[in-house]
C-alpha cells in the first residue's frame, strides 16, 4: 500500500480478501464444511461438529489464559493507529484503522460466541445453525465496513475542497 491508501487498488484488494476470508472461516471452521455437513450428514457432520467443538475449546482456553493481555495490547495498538490516522493525519494509518476495527469487532463477537457455546453446547444441527448465523452477521459487518471505507475518499475530498 502506498500513502494514498484509499486510492490504491491494493487497499481494496486487501479489504475484499480479508472480508472474504473472515466470512468463510467462522470460529475457524470453513463454511464449505458446514454446507457439506448439512447436505451429506454422517461422517461430514461428525467431523464438522468436532472441528467446531475443538475450535471453541481452543478460543476459550486462549482467552482464559491471555485474554486480558490480548485485549489490552489490541486496544493499545488500535488507539495508536487511530491517533496517527485521525489526529496526526496519516492516511495509511487511517486506512489500517478502517481495515482492522471491524475485524476486531467480529473477533470480539466470535470470542463471545465461543464462551457461550462452551457454557451450553447445542446439538449438531443447532450448532451449525449458530455458525451460519454468526457468518451472516460477519458478512453484514463486512458490508458496512466496505461501504464506510468507500465513503472515506469522498469525505476526504469534500473536506479538502472546503478548507481555506
Amino acid at each position: 500500500m502506498d500513502f494514498k491508501s484509499f486510492w490504491s487498488i491494493w487497499f481494496w484488494v486487501v479489504l475484499v480478501i480479508s472480508w472474504s476470508i473472515s466470512s468463510h472461516f467462522v470460529l475457524g471452521v470453513p463454511f464449505d464444511m458446514i454446507i457439506q455437513a448439512d447436505r451429506k450428514g454422517g461422517e461430514w457432520a461428525r467431523h464438522c461438529d468436532s472441528l467446531i467443538r475443538a475450535n471453541v475449546f481452543r478460543i476459550v482456553s486462549l482467552f482464559q489464559q491471555a485474554g486480558v493481555f490480548i485485549t489490552g495490547l489490541t486496544a493499545f495498538v488500535i488507539a495508536a493507529i487511530g491517533s496517527f490516522g485521525f489526529y496526526v493525519g496519516l492516511e495509511f494509518a487511517r486506512a489500517l484503522f478502517i481495515l482492522l476495527v471491524p475485524h476486531i469487532i467480529v473477533a470480539a463477537f466470535s470470542v463471545r460466541l465461543a464462551f457461550l457455546l462452551q457454557a451450553d453446547m447445542p446439538g449438531e444441527v443447532a450448532l451449525r445453525k449458530v455458525i451460519r448465523r454468526r457468518r451472516f452477521w460477519t458478512q453484514v459487518t463486512g458490508l458496512f465496513a466496505i461501504a464506510f471505507a468507500a465513503a472515506m475518499p469522498i469525505v476526504e475530498y469534500i473536506s479538502s475542497i472546503t478548507r481555506f
